[in-house]
């Protein structure tokens, strides 16, 4: 199998060569629910997830959403 090298919050992850932005977070136990993603500094609307694959190099940035006043 084909691995791929992406940097996920600053920090290098291998994942199967052709996943998505949905299979990482599951992968990565995130909830997609609430979150953002931005790969390569460009934000991915939450309905790409499922049809966005990641390349080797790739950074992406899981934002979740912060609470407060």
């Amino acid at each position: 199998m084909t691995m791929i090298t992406v940097s996920v919050n600053g920090e290098t992850k291998t994942f199967p060569k052709e996943i998505t932005i949905k299979e990482m977070l599951k992968k990565l136990n995130f909830h997609d629910e609430w979150l953002g993603v931005a790969v390569n500094k460009e934000f991915v609307p939450k309905d790409a997830f499922e049809k966005t694959s990641l390349k080797s190099g790739d950074e992406v940035d899981v934002l979740a959403p912060v609470s407060g006043g």
